[in-house]
This record gives structure tokens, C-alpha cells and sequence, in this order.
């Protein structure tokens, strides 16, 4: 079972994540895409499991990953865990080499991004990132990871462009809208600022009502129809 551990949420059989909730996921489809298993590493020619680019995608959607990329993946958690980048690092820049593209290759290309931006190298986490998202650019975890890294190094436009991005795919990441609002007010636009807060506090009173009054949403959504 692959976890995703860098406040991105994710779905799959026993999926946790530390910041955000898990939203309803729409059916990924199937194609072959030789390019794709090109930009990966994948030998040449070999058929991957990539959505098309309607697709709403997220990391739980992809196939969990092979026995053995499964197997590095939790070798690499187990040190990752207990905050031994170091170790870990060789084991997920192993996984983001060859295929088949799947939740334990992305899961470690984000987090050896992570890694990278630790280390101070922002540009090989960036690259990393953006080389991920030619293949899926509608998954939302990458544009999270991409949006904070432009905000780190005051990129605030670019940071807005992935994380509005990052809503179209993904809805429930509530704590995006702080974060654009934050973002924002940065930029002096306080207007556009306040009213991203305003929604976020929309949406969190709205997901507090469905977790405490289900039956009177229920109601109240049929009385509108």
C-alpha cells in the first residue's frame, strides 16, 4: 500500500495522507503511450498506463505499482520516516527510473522533489516535477508540490497558475484556498484576497454541516430541486 506523506492526498485501499481529504475520484482510462514511456525512462516501446488528458487524475488511480517498485517504495518510507533523506533518496531515484509508470514512481518522484528543494536545489525538484506532469498534467498532487516550490522562491504567479490548476482537478483540497488567498495578498490584490478566505470558510462550514446535520443537507439539497 503506497502513502503518499507530503500533505497531498491520495486513494487507494488503506490511503492516508497529513493534510488534505480524500475527494471522489473519477474513472481513469487506459491508453498506450510510447512517448510517455519514453520521458520516464521506460524502455523503448513499452506500453504505459497514462490517462488522457481530459482525465481528472489522481495518485490512487494509477496502478499501485509493481512488486518490486512496491517493495523499494516501503524500504525507502521506512527511512523517510524517520527523516533519513539521505537513505531514502537512492531508493527513490531508483523508483522514478524505467516503469511502469504507477502510484509508487510518482509518489517518489514527489517525494525526492522533496528532498531536492531540502538540499537546496530547487531547480532539480522543479525539473523532476514538470517532467512528471508532461505525462499527468492534470494530477492535482503535482501542481500542489510545483505551486509551493514557484512560492518559495516568490514565483507568486506561477505558484497561482499550479495551484488553480490543482482546484480544477481536485475541489477538495480546501487548504489550497488559503494558500492562493495568502498568495494573493502578496501581490497586494487583498480584494481577490479576501474572498478566496470568505470560500475557504464557505466550504469548511458546508463540509461541517454534511458531517453533523447530513439528514437537513439531505433536505435542503432536494428542496432546491
Amino acid at each position: 500500500c503506497i502513502v503518499l506523506l507530503l500533505g497531498c492526498h491520495c486513494k487507494s485501499k488503506a490511503h492516508s495522507s497529513i493534510e488534505e481529504a480524500s475527494s471522489t475520484l473519477s474513472t481513469a482510462s487506459t491508453i498506450s503511450s510510447v512517448d510517455a514511456s519514453r520521458d520516464l525512462g521506460s524502455p523503448q516501446g513499452k506500453e504505459a498506463t497514462v490517462p488522457p488528458q481530459s482525465t481528472i487524475v489522481h495518485i490512487g488511480m494509477l496502478p499501485e505499482g509493481s512488486s518490486e517498485q512496491v517493495l523499494q517504495f516501503q524500504k525507502a518510507q521506512v527511512f523517510f520516516l524517520q527523516a533519513d533523506m539521505q537513505a531514502a533518496k537512492p531508493f527513490f531515484e531508483n523508483l522514478i527510473e524505467g516503469g511502469p509508470l504507477s502510484e509508487a514512481q510518482v509518489a517518489s518522484a514527489i517525494a525526492l522533489a522533496n528532498i531536492y528543494q531540502q538540499e537546496g536545489d530547487v531547480q532539480k525538484a522543479s525539473a523532476l516535477l514538470h517532467r512528471f506532469l508532461k505525462i499527468l498534467p492534470n494530477l492535482a498532487q503535482l501542481h500542489v508540490v510545483v505551486g509551493r516550490i514557484e512560492a518559495s522562491q516568490t514565483n507568486y504567479r506561477k505558484a497561482i497558475q499550479h495551484f488553480e490548476a490543482a482546484l480544477e482537478a481536485d475541489h477538495a483540497l480546501l487548504m489550497l484556498w488559503v494558500e492562493l488567498g495568502q498568495l494573493y495578498a502578496k501581490l497586494g490584490e487583498h480584494e481577490k484576497s479576501a474572498s478566496l478566505f470568505l470560500h475557504y470558510e464557505k466550504q469548511i462550514e458546508a463540509l461541517a454541516k454534511r458531517l453533523t446535520q447530513p439528514e437537513k443537507v439531505e433536505e435542503e439539497e432536494r428542496m432546491r430541486i
